[in-house]
């Protein structure tokens, strides 16, 4: 039978009730033992009004979890009785391991997908995209990506800087530049 169910971050009080019968002489100590292989743990008990209160402290780091035998132990005289022998369960410890995260930095730009904006129609040709809109779709399809910065359109290859997108023409730079005014510079 289990006598009772411990966690190992906490503190725990088991209570019992002691009738002494048989002798005219009364408990002198009383202790709550937890059997482990290798060593013996040893709750000193508090004995009010018949009553004994064993006060088990908190068991992490000492014992691991699992179903311990246990026995209470009461002085009187010079004799040492055990009148109750049970299991004892240590529940195991939830933990969790958090580990914080690299912050990722923020990359500056703004990716757009063209949705068809209000041209007149004679800026249109058959296909009824504007010339701006084709050479985006021309860039996208030669592997560039392609960002809106304030009013221009700008062409990226990874990380890098590669050309500008008007509505005549693309302009491709002749390298690739790791910020936007070095390939302002690089064009002009």
């Amino acid at each position: 039978m289990i006598l009772g169910k411990l966690n190992l971050t906490e503190e725990t009080d088991l209570d019992f009730s002691l009738e002494i019968f048989g002798t005219s002489e009364t408990a002198q100590t009383a202790r709550l033992v937890i059997e482990n292989k290798g060593f013996d743990i040893s709750c000193h008990c508090e004995m009010i009004n018949g009553e004994v209160k064993a006060k088990i402290p908190k068991l992490k780091g000492i014992l691991p979890a699992g179903v311990y035998e246990s026995r209470l132990e009461i002085v009187v005289g010079d004799k040492i009785f055990t009148p109750l022998k049970e299991q004892i369960e240590i529940n195991p410890l939830v933990e969790f391991d958090v580990t914080p995260k690299k912050p990722v930095p923020v990359k500056e730009g703004v990716k757009v997908s063209v949705k068809a904006p209000m041209v007149s129609e004679d800026s249109r040709n058959k296909t009824g995209m504007t010339e701006l809109e084709l050479n985006i779709q021309k860039a996208i399809k030669e592997g560039y990506e392609v960002s809106k910065v304030n009013d221009n359109y700008i062409m990226k290859k990874g990380e890098l800087y590669a050309g500008l997108i008007s509505e005549q023409k693309i302009l491709v730079a002749k390298k690739e530049y790791a910020t936007l005014s070095e390939l302002l510079d690089g064009l002009s």
